[in-house]
């Protein structure tokens, strides 16, 4: 009975039902969609790395690299630990089908020991017969169908080293395996001649029980260290955890709204149906009955609503992953397998969290009117007294706790997630406010329009105003979740508008050269060397002031990876600099005159280094102990970047060539300069002569890049509260009804009609939008200065954008007025006092 009841109630008003669905349908999707293409992302990393890595347990490396003969070294010690040589370096290739170039991982070794150590290539390699180095190449059979390659075919590739063209010798039966994808194997004295690398290895592979690793590391020369494979992965992996954090934020943001919206709808819908339950309940059916029946319906509803959101999704999921694995290149260089993860826990959380949380959400209204009498349920304003007695109880009670948490939080946790917690009682407190303002509004306005001298002259403003009071019950939870939206939205724009003004200033302020040159590579992360030759012209060149050459070297500090990069410094490239504190003329001139380092502000607050402490380093000939001078800002990486006189740098590391430098200018010289380099040198070399304008414009398209995934879930945020708004607007115009035709008998057109309900919907979406303003701007600034702070470590000044203020009432009014036009003209097509259901 209570079963055919709900049905008859949705078939009456199906738009309830699906306003319903839609609105946890969007929450549990954004969710899914954020997991999975997170998930995915650090899967196809993970894939990526064990492919490089295998089961090995340790991994012997050294810069730039090893020689051959520490392997046959370890070869011939009677231990006979299982070791393999390596040689393995990213490549492009241009496919003929689409044009794209796609990244592929070479791998080079022994083929009778690589099975050994990559578990997964095992039945997929070609026999030993068949293993010839002069043969060529193997490649996955999906990549070399993506290529449009058989064998026979050459193969042109990119590599750090130069181009280099493989006869593809076979295909790897890969069985569509995700570890073999983008895989290309050769034989290592093939990739020693072709990278031209002879007696020279990237790494040598072990693997090793504890009591072996003593023993393998009293072997290595200086210079040469031994790592356990699970900490040079933790290095890679923890790059990013600080950006898919803050994207679970938001994913979690739009199911709390959901949620919000699932209490309004469960609470509208049981209020209509309150004189059929309150028939029931007079002729024998309990209040536990009752109850037991709508956590019932609640579930089931909520399942159906999470498997929609689920299927939209997984579908959202596919369309952000290749966004955030491009941002993972774009940011770390890294290389990935491109593969959407499905996994079981995430899609269990993700209907865990649907349905839990409506059944949360839906807890209190279905125990109320479980627990009220039969004559009580029908009352027409019981249910609208309760929400208002509710709503104030929770405003008078949370209000407090919330603002007196907040500064606990920001004083005594600097933890990211602290942060966030943080964030969530700062949108609280604000949502608190909406119910406060709109009763203050509707009172204040009230008055001012009785007391203008022609107040009869605007009845129907006078009512939009008293309507907001007097509906605020079904109205309230649509204006908090929209007020959310807004300041969300509005706070977040200010946030990148600030980062970006301080990305811009710091670019403008470090490009203060002519022109950047370097050499061309199409494999990400890739820097190939400049020839000496070509530097000596340059600095023969009478239009030249100044030359600074870069030379980079990579580093593990405390677990982390980090650049050390190194230059002369002339006075022409120190005004690029800012330190954050000190006396710049000083640092720069203790820089030049000792062995030392400048750090990045992102590494020194990581490693929580101050002026004057010192730093271990791992060189080629040992550990050396330097001092710090002074932290600078940098905005180029979040991973952290070290600087060091040139001269102590070829001291710890010979042998690293300049990959870029920096050219200063006579004014007017640098379009000549430029042209004879390309003459000179484009073709030979692939040289790119860049002027900073144009690096400054390139920075900015990979800046916009990175926060085109937050610009969409800011979207499908507003989206959520937007259909809020219509539930709410659908819900008066059914619960109006009855006023319908008296309003009509006093004279109200159906212009005035639509008017009333358009005109109701404008003012709450101003009140909103009121109360979104100052919370945006705190939200603003606390994402800047703290969240950003503890994400990524850099320093960010939160610059106030006075036109936003404007845009949040602009964006919350019209929002709130266009989605009002369909339940206004319902409203205003009523014609009769239809009988309550």
């Amino acid at each position: 009975m209570l079963a055919r009841a709900s049905l008859r109630y949705f078939r009456h008003h199906p738009w309830q039902l699906v306003l319903l669905l839609t609105g946890l349908a969007l929450g549990v999707a954004m969710v899914v969609a954020v997991d999975i293409s997170i998930a995915s992302a650090r899967q196809s990393f993970r894939l990526g790395q064990q492919q490089l890595h295998g089961v090995a347990t340790h991994r012997i490396s050294a810069e730039p690299d090893l020689p051959e003969s520490l392997y046959v070294q370890l070869r011939l010690r009677p231990e006979q630990w299982p070791a393999l040589p390596l040689i393995q370096t990213p490549v492009t290739g241009r496919s003929p089908i689409d044009g794209r170039d796609l990244l592929l991982q070479l791998v080079a070794s022994d083929p009778l020991r690589l099975s050994g150590f990559r578990t997964e290539l095992a039945g997929a390699l070609p026999g030993a017969t068949d293993w010839n180095p002069q043969r060529g190449g193997w490649l996955s059979a999906a990549t070399a169908r993506r290529l449009g390659l058989a064998p026979g075919d050459q193969l042109a590739l990119h590599s750090r080293y130069g181009l280099l063209t493989v006869r593809l010798a076979g295909l790897l039966a890969d069985s569509e395996q995700p570890l073999m994808q983008n895989l290309l194997l050769l034989d290592i004295g093939l990739a020693q001649q072709l990278l031209g690398r002879s007696g020279r290895l990237d790494a040598i592979d072990l693997v090793l029980t504890d009591s072996e690793v003593a023993a393998v590391n009293a072997l290595l020369p200086a210079g040469v260290q031994m790592m356990p494979t699970p900490l040079l992965q933790a290095q890679q992996a923890r790059i990013s955890d600080a950006l898919f954090f803050n994207l679970q934020a938001l994913g979690f943001l739009a199911l709390a709204l959901g949620l919000f919206l699932v209490f309004n709808s469960v609470w509208f819908s049981l209020t209509q149906r309150r004189p059929v339950y309150a028939q029931l309940r007079a002729i024998g059916l309990s209040g536990r009955e009752l109850y037991r029946y709508l956590l019932l319906e609640v579930t089931g509803l909520a399942l159906l609503g999470s498997t929609l959101g689920l299927l939209l999704g997984v579908l959202l999921g596919g369309q952000l992953l290749p966004l955030m694995l491009r941002i993972q290149t774009d940011l770390y260089a890294s290389q990935s397998i491109e593969l959407l993860q499905l996994g079981t826990s995430d899609l269990l959380k993700a209907m865990l969290l649907g349905v839990g949380g409506s059944l949360l959400a839906a807890w209190y209204p279905c125990r109320q009117l479980a627990r009220l009498p039969p004559r009580r349920m029908q009352l027409p304003m019981a249910q609208a007294v309760q929400l208002q007695r509710l709503s104030l109880r929770v405003v008078y009670l949370l209000l407090p706790l919330t603002l007196l948490m907040m500064p606990i939080l920001f004083y005594t946790d600097s933890s990211l997630p602290g942060a966030y917690l943080a964030v969530a009682l700062l949108l609280l407190s604000f949502a608190l406010l909406v119910p406060l303002l709109a009763r203050g509004l509707s009172a204040g306005l009230g008055r001012l329009l009785r007391a203008l001298p022609a107040a009869d002259r605007w009845p129907l403003l006078q009512m939009v105003v008293g309507d907001l009071h007097r509906h605020l019950s079904r109205t309230l939870v649509a204006a908090m979740v929209l007020m959310i939206a807004v300041a969300v939205t509005q706070g977040m724009s200010g946030m990148v508008d600030s980062f970006r003004l301080a990305l811009l200033g710091w670019l403008q302020t470090r490009l203060n050269a002519d022109l950047y040159i370097s050499r061309q590579t199409a494999v990400p992360g890739v820097r190939l060397p400049l020839p000496a030759n070509l530097l000596q012209e340059l600095e023969r060149r009478p239009e030249l002031l100044a030359l600074v050459g870069w030379q980079r070297q990579s580093l593990a500090l405390a677990g982390r990876p980090a650049t050390l990069l190194a230059s002369e410094f002339p006075v022409q490239a120190r005004s690029g600099y800012r330190f954050r504190q000190g006396d710049a003329e000083k640092i720069w001139s203790r820089l030049l005159a000792e062995p030392s380092l400048l750090l990045s502000e992102p590494l020194a607050n990581r490693l929580a280094l101050r002026p004057g402490d010192r730093l271990t380093l791992n060189t080629p000939a040992g550990e050396v102990h330097l001092p710090l001078l002074a932290v600078y800002y940098d905005y180029g990486s979040d991973s952290g970047r070290l600087m060091m006189a040139r001269r102590f740098f070829q001291q710890y590391w010979p042998g690293v060539e300049t990959g870029s430098a920096a050219l200063y200018l006579q004014p007017g010289t640098a379009e000549n300069l430029a042209a004879w380099l390309q003459q000179q040198w484009g073709e030979e070399l692939g040289l790119q002569v860049v002027p900073a304008a144009a690096l400054l414009t390139a920075s900015e398209r990979v800046f916009d890049r990175t926060f085109r995934i937050t610009e969409a879930l800011r979207v499908l945020t507003v989206l959520v509260a937007l259909f809020g708004i219509v539930s709410a607007l659908l819900a008066l115009q059914l619960e109006r009804s009855q006023e319908v035709s008296l309003l009509k008998a006093l004279g109200f057109s159906p212009a005035e009609l639509f008017q009333l309900l358009s005109g109701q919907a404008l003012l709450l979406g101003l009140v909103a939008g009121l109360v979104a303003i100052p919370c945006a701007e705190l939200l603003a600034w606390w994402l800047t200065e703290v969240v950003q702070l503890r994400a990524f470590g850099w320093s960010i000044p939160y610059r106030p954008q006075a036109g936003s203020w404007w845009q949040a009432l602009l964006l919350a009014g019209s929002a709130s007025l266009l989605v009002s036009i369909y339940p206004a003209w319902r409203f205003a097509r009523r014609s009769a006092v239809r009988r309550a259901d």
